[in-house]
């Protein structure tokens, strides 16, 4: 009974090794679940087992016994079946894989024929002398079944059009987050359009200058902390003088003089180490302090301007658009341009001022039916240059504007637009 008893507890400790094993590395969930079952039951099989070994009670020995041979049949079933199933999951994923690899490569081959035919005009198998093309490359290409060389270019020309409904759709939401962007821009209004950025930069190099100080003041700190640590050369010459004589003494002046000096020199060296950082260190401070005061001057210069964002509809009404243009992209949405002009000189109390904003564009096509919208912000973001800022920073400002349609039209013919503004100011010069 001992043997046997001893053969079922290493059946059940080897299926829960295994188990262990498989819950570790399979990448199958159902895998492991049976796996974790099978180490809780070979758990439970063990304690039974053991307390057959333990137990004096025969009718309880006989029961233990029992219970642990079947609780341990069932946990290594339950092993095997998880087992027997991450196999058949690695052998399934690896069937995938290269099926996935076999179809790549034959929609690649395909495509490539197409994209061949298309260089040379065939676009459809429709007509004799299209056939005849086709016919003619696909035998170019090691293809000398018609009928083949047919399934091909049609399946090429499916797989072309897949890629291109794929790029085209990353080029919709590329363009969508363009929009979001623009749109949020226009919501900007007055000298934070300036200014947000050059703020962020003044507080950057405020905080690098006072960084690279202290840096520079620890190395300048550490360089006085290098000192030789040196000995009394005729102490110790006449130490060894009286225990080993005359010769003695002068051969250990001289080594502790020789050790002296390269201790000095090492001190020195480390010293000047020290400094040379210290100076790097204030040399960038410096810059940076510099980079700050540059920084705050323009601020200071442009907060100093008055600013005048009343009358959005007054400022709008004095800028002009011309030759407006649109066109369809291939996402089905329109690049709206026009050129700009100020009708007028701008003023703000008197003295000559710029005009900047933002304004929406609103897309109609022949029947008056709203088909798109996009937003165009003035010139001028992080500019601190008043000559490069607003509508009046150039005539004739060309503007273009992405539109977000509903993808319903299919030509430009017949549109037209109306331009409202989001946000309008001016500000003097």
């Amino acid at each position: 009974m001992i043997i046997n008893i001893i053969i079922i507890l290493i059946v059940v400790l080897a299926f829960m090794a295994v188990s262990v094993r498989y819950i570790k590395f399979s990448k199958n969930s159902f895998s492991r679940v049976l796996c974790w079952c099978s180490v809780l039951l070979g758990l439970i099989s063990f304690y039974f087992i053991v307390s057959v070994l333990m137990t004096r009670n025969i009718s309880y020995l006989m029961s233990y016994l029992l219970i642990g041979k079947l609780v341990g049949a069932f946990s290594v079933s339950l092993s095997l079946i998880g087992i027997v199933r991450e196999k058949i999951y690695r052998k399934e994923k690896m069937t995938r894989i290269e099926t996935e690899k076999k179809q790549k490569e034959e929609n690649q081959h395909a495509l490539d024929f197409f994209n061949k035919c298309k260089q040379k005009g065939v676009l459809s198998v429709a007509t004799t002398e299209e056939i005849n093309s086709l016919n003619i490359i696909a035998r170019s290409m090691g293809i000398s079944n018609l009928e083949e060389a047919k399934q091909l270019f049609e399946k090429g020309k499916s797989v072309a059009a897949d890629v291109e409904a794929e790029a085209i759709k990353s080029q919709k939401q590329k363009e969508e987050e363009t929009f979001q962007e623009e749109k949020a821009k226009a919501e900007i209004k007055g000298k934070d359009k300036y200014l947000s950025k050059i703020r962020k930069e003044a507080e950057s190099h405020k905080k690098s200058a006072a960084a690279a100080e202290a840096m520079g003041k620890i190395y300048v700190k550490e360089s006085f902390s290098h000192q030789a640590q040196t000995q009394n050369w005729g102490v110790a010459g006449g130490i060894a003088e009286a225990i080993a004589g005359p010769a003695a003494g002068v051969a250990a002046a001289l080594d502790v003089q020789r050790k002296n000096e390269q201790a000095k020199a090492s001190a020195e060296k480390n010293r000047q180490a020290c400094r040379n950082i210290s100076n790097q260190m204030f040399n960038i401070s410096f810059d940076e302090a510099s980079k700050q005061r540059n920084a705050e001057w323009k601020i200071k210069r442009i907060d100093e301007k008055i600013i005048d964002d009343s009358d959005v509809r007054g400022k709008f009404e004095i800028l002009e658009f011309s030759n407006w243009h649109f066109e369809l992209l291939e996402t089905k949405n329109i690049r709206a341009t026009s050129f700009v002009n100020v009708k007028e000189p701008v003023k703000l109390l008197g003295s000559k001022a710029l005009l900047d904003g933002s304004i929406m564009i609103i897309v109609y096509d022949k029947t008056g039916k709203i088909v798109g919208s996009g937003y165009y912000s003035a010139p001028g973001f992080d500019e601190t240059d008043l000559s490069k800022i607003g509508f009046t920073s150039k005539s004739n400002l060309y503007i273009s504007a992405l539109c977000i349609t509903d993808e319903t039209i299919e030509n430009t013919e017949g549109l037209y637009c109306e331009v409202m503004p989001v946000n309008m100011w001016t500000m003097e010069i």
